[in-house]
């Protein structure tokens, strides 16, 4: 049986652009807290450049190496906006972040608690911290959050936080989500993700959209 393709490559060198796109700082991209009407003072917006580098299939991270690429958070690897342009079937992000002292992390009952939130992956993903994994999670739509607190030193620059991804053939259908006929591509990173800082105890949000 012939191979069904549901994409096409474009190989035009024009792109078409938006005012909007045109005026994102590739430096700190959508710098606003994703869930304005839960905003926290210590918090930090991990949208920008991230390393990046394509993987293979059941592939494991390589801790304390940089990745050979660069892309932009928080834009899918075929957008325009990412800097790559292109699909990759799975792959990697590293990017090394500084916890400021005054968030006053801490282990066991001392200190507060380090979440780290994810708007969006699609479509599976897995977190490490230093080296530590932190959260799996599936389903290209859905928020997920991690505590990262018994990964990270209590301050200052960590040893880099690491996303492994796999969005599936490009056009492909996945389970849990809508099947759309001309199904396009838009794997890895698709929603901010911030980093916070919370007391032991406090109210629970749910996992609501970034």
């Amino acid at each position: 049986m012939p191979r069904i393709v549901r994409y096409a490559v474009n190989t035009s060198t024009h792109r078409i652009t938006t005012p909007w796109g045109d005026k994102v700082d590739r430096k700190n991209p959508l710098p606003e807290y994703p869930r304005p009407q839960q905003v926290r003072s210590k918090w930090k917006n991990l949208n920008g450049p991230w390393q990046f580098g394509g993987a293979e299939a059941g592939e494991e991270p390589v801790f304390g190496k940089n990745l050979d690429e660069k892309i932009i958070v928080p834009f899918p690897v075929e957008s325009q906006l990412s800097g790559l342009e292109r699909h990759e079937d799975h792959m990697f992000y590293r990017k090394l972040v500084d916890v400021p002292r005054s968030w006053k992390v801490g282990r066991g009952g001392d200190g507060n608690r380090l979440k780290l939130h994810f708007g969006a992956v699609d479509y599976q993903a897995r977190v490490w911290v230093n080296g530590k994994k932190v959260a799996e999670h599936t389903g290209g739509y859905n928020a997920f959050s991690a505590d990262v607190t018994d990964a990270v030193k209590r301050h200052g620059k960590q040893g880099g936080a690491a996303l492994g991804g796999e969005s599936g053939p490009c056009g492909s259908h996945r389970p849990g989500t809508p099947k759309v006929v001309g199904n396009g591509c838009g794997g890895g990173r698709v929603r901010p993700p911030p980093l916070f800082s919370r007391g032991r105890r406090h109210r629970g949000h749910g996992a609501q959209g970034a």
